[in-house]
């Protein structure tokens, strides 16, 4: 009697165990299919990437709404919005089906996920306010991409599109892609998967050449591969592109490296303690910078810069343009059309920046909004009390 009540209570502890680890991994599964009917503008290629953007977009939306309404996302601070432009930085989107009539691309793609793993990873992202930035930035730059593209449809409505209106539609649809790209490097960073990281990374660079953050991403990736050649040549050319964060970039990537390294150290029991430490491209790089800061700091001006020195270096710095057909960077490389090119760029560059900043804005003010509505609640169940 005692062995059957003891195998019955083992059977039931077994099926409960069993239900809460079958429960505890739930993957949810989401399908989406978009039609894009193409234009005058369009090729096989952009078609494929607005629709890849459209169907993604849907599906986001729609596993953000399920993850706010089946957990508890950070005492539940985050609107959908917000669950939607982080869950880009952690799922994956796969494209099940598509087909190319010449006039319409259809495509059928999935999500599949745990919700509660999305969760415990938005959390994480959460801590990371650097990825988190950059993907509210890398959403606001593909909804800006996409805005540029319907309004130069609409220009084609009413007018013959000429070879300058091609180019910028083109860039926009590169720009809409490259964001794509982005956003599965983040993925693919935050799951771990680096090689897959860097394949994402590099086709945003290939697609935009001066994408900074895909590059400083890259660089930070090829660190967790011990890649510090390729490491060191990606954080120079983002220093380049963007000089007025080149000091952040050389912290993260260096704050990367040594983290990688301590952890390597730990791991490798038997390594001598006064082990001399192998200078590599990477390091070379990170310590000529430690000593330029040296030596730009004046004699009783300990922790500020020399304006004489920095300034001039950083203006060269952002003189130096990118030059698409040499694929070279450096003054005097860059034709009259190449600078009308980067002028319109960088107007679109500041309308990306001031949607990102209504973006936050508006985030900021929703937060504000709830935070009130809570507290208003609380107030009146006090009262009723």
């Amino acid at each position: 009697m005692k062995f059957a009540f003891t195998r019955v209570t083992l059977i039931s502890i077994l099926i409960v165990f069993f239900i809460s680890n079958f429960t505890a991994a739930e993957i949810r599964t989401f399908i989406k299919e978009y039609t894009y009917e193409a234009s005058e503008l369009d090729s096989k290629s952009s078609c494929r990437a607005i629709a890849t953007d459209q169907v993604k977009r849907e599906l986001l939306e729609e596993l953000g709404t399920y993850v706010e309404s089946r957990t508890v996302v950070k005492d539940n601070q985050l609107d959908k919005d917000e669950i939607t432009t982080l869950t880009a930085g952690v799922v994956q989107v796969t494209v099940l089906d598509e087909k190319w009539t010449g006039k319409e691309y259809w495509l059928k793609a999935e999500v599949k996920a745990d919700p509660d793993d999305v969760a415990a990873s938005i959390n994480k992202i959460r801590d990371n306010d650097q990825l988190a930035h950059e993907l509210e930035e890398a959403r606001a730059e593909a909804s800006q991409a996409m805005e540029e593209a319907e309004s130069l449809k609409r220009q084609l409505a009413q007018a013959t599109a000429d070879r300058q209106t091609q180019e910028q539609y083109n860039e926009a649809v590169d720009h809409l892609a490259a964001s794509d790209y982005f956003q599965r490097g983040s993925a693919f960073a935050v799951a771990g998967n680096y090689e897959a990281a860097d394949n994402a990374y590099s086709q945003a660079i290939n697609l935009q050449p001066e994408y900074t953050k895909a590059y400083i991403n890259r660089s930070i990736i090829y660190v967790q591969l011990g890649r510090y050649d390729k490491a060191a040549s990606d954080l120079k050319t983002a220093s380049t592109l963007s000089p007025a964060h080149e000091d952040s970039y050389y912290k993260r990537v260096e704050l990367s490296k040594t983290t990688r390294e301590f952890k390597i150290a730990r791991s490798q029991k038997d390594r001598s303690p006064d082990q001399a430490r192998v200078v590599d491209p990477l390091q070379r790089l990170l310590d000529s910078k430690r000593e330029e800061r040296k030596r730009t700091l004046l004699p009783g001006m300990q922790g500020k810069p020399n304006p004489a020195y920095t300034e001039p270096s950083r203006a060269a710095a952002a003189e130096r343009s990118y030059s698409r057909e040499t694929g070279a960077s450096g003054p005097g490389l860059v034709s009259e059309k190449e600078r009308q090119g980067q002028a319109l760029r960088k107007q679109r560059d500041l309308r990306r920046k001031q949607r990102v900043e209504e973006i936050r804005k508006n985030r900021v003010n929703k937060r504000q909004e709830k935070r009130q509505s809570r507290e208003k609640e609380k107030e009146t169940y006090k009262d009723r009390r």
